[in-house]
């Protein structure tokens, strides 16, 4: 998601292997770096950065976050909107 919105690698400032990202990810408590983007998406994006699985939304619970049932209320067709919906749905299935 980050990196649809900044079209960079989300962690790309911490130049390491992939063998190490797994560790900068785990370290990094509040996620990745993005832009300023609406409270509904912020909020989104901070749920799913959650680090504790036991306390990070599941894809269903997701595909009922106030950011994306707000886009569907208001028909929003947009690029990231689409994406997440086909990706949420994917990880659900």
């Amino acid at each position: 998601m980050v990196e649809m919105l900044t079209a960079k690698f989300p962690w790309k400032e911490f130049n390491v292997s992939n063998e190490r990202l797994i560790d900068v990810i785990k370290e990094t408590q509040n996620g990745p770096l993005f832009p300023e983007v609406s409270p509904n998406l912020k909020n989104f994006i901070i749920r799913c950065f959650i680090l504790n699985p036991n306390e990070r939304p599941s894809a269903s619970e997701l595909l009922s976050d106030p950011f994306l049932d707000k886009a569907e209320t208001e028909k929003r067709e947009s690029d990231i909107f689409n994406s997440l919906t086909i990706a949420l749905k994917c990880i659900i299935i």
